[in-house]
C-alpha cells in the first residue's frame, strides 16, 4: 500500500485515477466519486499475477487530496509482493506524470 499526498482538488486526482486505471486496461468493478474509492481488478496474465486494485482519493483540505493505492495480488508467490511493489510505484509514476 501506498499514500501519497497532492496538492489537487479531490475530484481532480479521482478523476484521474480512474482514466489511469482504463488506460491500463483494468476492470473498474465499482467506484465511488463522493467517498472517492475506486475498486478494480487486473485481467489475468499468463506469467503475471493478477491484482484487486484499491484506490481511495481522501480531500485533506480545499486543494489537498491523500491519495492511497493498494494493489492485492489474487494468487500469492514469492514473486508477487515484488511486483506489487511495481504495480502501485508504475500508478502512481502515472498519476504523477499527467499532473
Amino acid at each position: 500500500m501506498k499514500i501519497v499526498t497532492y496538492n489537487y482538488q479531490h475530484t481532480v486526482i479521482y478523476k484521474l485515477c480512474k482514466s489511469m486505471l482504463m488506460k491500463r486496461r483494468y476492470k473498474i468493478i465499482s467506484s465511488d466519486k463522493k467517498n472517492g474509492v475506486i475498486h478494480a481488478q487486473s485481467k489475468f496474465r499468463l506469467f503475471r499475477p493478477s491484482f484487486d486494485i484499491h484506490v481511495q482519493s481522501m480531500e485533506m483540505d480545499i486543494n489537498q487530496t491523500k491519495l492511497t493505492v493498494d494493489f492485492i495480488p489474487k494468487n500469492t508467490n514469492k514473486r508477487s509482493s515484488i511486483i506489487q511493489e511495481i504495480e502501485e510505484a508504475r500508478f502512481l509514476e502515472m498519476v504523477n506524470h499527467y499532473l
